[in-house]
């Protein structure tokens, strides 16, 4: 018989060869430890934003603040929510029973027109109960239904009001506003979903120098469409850096002109013979 006859495995038989299992699984492992590897090489990589005590502190406070307004809000339309839907559960409970059905006003000629007057009248009773009834948690409701929808435009009119006097206060064009904001509030919108509050929009509206932000943004498409389309906290760090160069663009825009080097010999005119007129040096 020959070597390769004597190499074959024979159920029953000794000669069964062994798996080399463990160099395989060694193999596999040294590949994933690798990928592994290569996945924090390149986290590492990745420029980490590092802010000073002061940012830090400053990023800190306008996050506790936006945080709290929109927790405020949100509470706010949480209880709003559920006043509406225990009024229209209330509602459904009273639309069950049918309304309840007259019949016809007796014949005066009928032997048993007495009774049967009494049971008209009767009807006509309890239908006009079970429609005040109805008519009472109607009302109720369209004025759960309206004073929802009314501190909603009033808090959408506070915010509206705040913001214009940001952009008075901040001196900025109210021409230039009136396109930056549609553009921006569109741009970021696209991002969100808008069954959920949209928590960017509220941060910026919100932020004592939101028209500085909204302005930038505006001059600034790709960084307005990068921070739309980033996560929470990606976003924050994108905020914190175009709020720093969205207020130092605008100290710059407003420091003015740099002074004379030299103001020697500037006055307002020659003597000429009038005393009203002199020679600063």
């Amino acid at each position: 018989m020959s070597d390769t006859d004597n190499d074959v495995f024979i159920e029953g038989t000794d000669s069964e060869p062994e798996v080399e299992v463990e160099d395989t699984l060694t193999t596999e492992t040294e590949v994933e430890t690798e990928a592994t590897e290569e996945k924090e090489a390149e986290v590492a990589k990745k420029p980490r934003v590092e802010f000073s005590p002061e940012q830090q502190e400053v990023y800190d406070e306008s996050l506790r603040k936006k945080t709290a307004k929109t927790a405020e809000a949100r509470a706010e339309a949480e209880q709003l929510q559920q006043r509406l839907q225990q009024a229209e559960e209330k509602l459904a409970r009273y639309d069950q029973p049918q309304r309840p059905q007259v019949p016809p006003e007796p014949n005066y000629l009928d032997d048993d027109y007495e009774q049967k007057m009494g049971q008209y009248a009767q009807a006509l009773r309890n239908q006009a109960s079970y429609d005040a009834e109805m008519g009472f948690q109607q009302r109720q409701y369209e004025q759960s239904m309206w004073e929802n929808d009314q501190k909603i435009r009033e808090r959408q009119q506070k915010t509206v009001s705040d913001y214009a006097e940001k952009v008075t206060k901040l001196g900025i064009e109210k021409a230039v506003m009136a396109k930056a904001g549609p553009a921006v509030a569109a741009a970021i919108s696209a991002y969100s979903d808008p069954n959920q509050p949209n928590d960017l929009l509220e941060y910026i509206l919100a932020d004592e120098h939101g028209p500085l932000l909204t302005e930038y943004l505006y001059k600034n498409p790709e960084e307005l469409t990068k921070l739309a389309s980033a996560g929470a906290m990606q976003a924050g760090e994108l905020m914190h850096s175009i709020k720093s160069k969205a207020i130092s663009g605008r100290r710059k825009k407003s420091a003015g002109p740099a002074p004379l080097e030299n103001p020697e010999g500037v006055g307002l005119g020659e003597p000429d013979g009038d005393d009203k007129w002199g020679t600063y040096s």
